[in-house]
């Protein structure tokens, strides 16, 4: 395909941020709050991840967890209450205005549901040459159509058929992979993708899963990957972050977290995925976890110390009292826990 992202210099993350230079996207101390009437809603707190250039980390847990107000506040929608986001050296909560609308055409997103978050009412080359008129990098008109017809032949529509359609159309699989254009279309550094497979059947699911990993190659992507399902994610991603009530309690390597997890709720989330012939702990060998509670405690008063500790059955009065930090306990392997599953490592 022609039109592949250009060639940009590696900037170095600044030496305040205290993060390695060969981070593609840095979340820095990111803090998501809304104002509601029955009080505020701490849906992300103190969150700081890395993502390595080229990588993908996903992002899991629970609905309500904060994942995708994470996500959203990665592309500053909206920007976060405070913490810093940095996308190839470039701090995009510190800009505003033009400054920042160039800004994010480095870091585009892959919305859940394909179907309402495209304009039903233009044609599917106008959805997808969109972002290229607000930026102003289109070139002149044929210029931009073939860089849009380009993208198109990328995700597997034909630009002659499926042009000047419109998203009504379609099925949910050919509107994600629409939306999926519009985001390439700007040759962005990182891709966001907010559930991007969970409103569509499953042999749907696996197509556009292995178009995103194909992409991820052909466009050298650093990819988010927000999801509910550990074994989508299992596939897919390089690294996990599992997030629970706006805090994140594990990180690692995809296949350390599986084979040997430290926090009990990552263990809970690992005991519940189900498979073909069971569970996912089943199949791995892991040794499930029951919590105390399967109701999720409410983002406008969460818990004192450790979130988990009403629904943990590992809990003692220092999580109540302490929330543990993310801790190093093996190279690339982060837990926030003070009762860790130590018999699993």
């Amino acid at each position: 395909m022609t039109g592949t992202p250009s060639d940009v210099a590696d900037a170095p993350i600044p030496a305040s941020t205290g993060r390695p230079a060969d981070a593609k996207l840095v979340v820095d101390n990111v803090t998501v709050e809304y104002q509601t009437r029955k009080g505020t809603v701490h849906a992300v707190t103190d969150v700081s991840l890395d993502v390595p250039r080229g990588t993908t980390l996903a992002l899991v847990g629970e609905s309500g967890c904060g994942k995708s107000s994470l996500g959203r506040a990665l592309l500053q929608l909206p920007r976060p209450t405070s913490g810093r986001v940095v996308v190839d050296g470039t701090d995009l909560s510190g800009l505003s205005g033009s400054a920042l609308k160039r800004a994010r055409k480095s870091i585009q997103m892959v919305f859940q549901d394909p179907i309402s978050s495209l304009n039903p009412r233009r044609k599917v080359r106008d959805i997808v040459a969109e972002g290229l008129q607000i930026q102003g990098t289109g070139g002149d008109k044929a210029e931009m159509r073939r860089r849009v017809d380009a993208t198109m032949e990328a995700v597997g529509l034909d630009p002659a058929s499926a042009g000047d359609r419109r998203p009504s159309e379609f099925s949910g699989g050919q509107c994600q992979r629409i939306a999926l254009a519009r985001a390439l279309v700007l040759e962005p550094e990182v891709l966001v993708c907010d559930e991007p497979v969970s409103a569509l059947d499953v042999s749907v699911q696996a197509q556009i899963l292995n178009l995103l990993e194909d992409m991820k190659e052909r466009f050298h992507l650093t990819m988010v990957f927000i999801s509910h399902d550990l074994s989508v994610v299992h596939n897919i991603a390089d690294r996990v972050a599992v997030m629970y009530l706006g805090t994140v309690c594990e990180v690692a390597d995809t296949a350390a977290l599986y084979r040997a997890p430290a926090h009990p709720y990552t263990m809970l989330l690992i005991s519940s995925a189900p498979t073909l012939g069971g569970t996912l702990a089943d199949t791995l060998g892991e040794s499930p976890i029951t919590a105390t509670s399967s109701e999720l405690p409410s983002p406008l008063d969460p818990p004192t110390g450790c979130r988990f500790r009403t629904r943990c059955p590992r809990a003692t009065e220092i999580c109540a009292a302490e929330r543990p930090p993310l801790t190093v306990i093996a190279p690339g392997h982060q837990v926030a826990c003070h009762h860790p599953l130590e018999e699993n490592r």
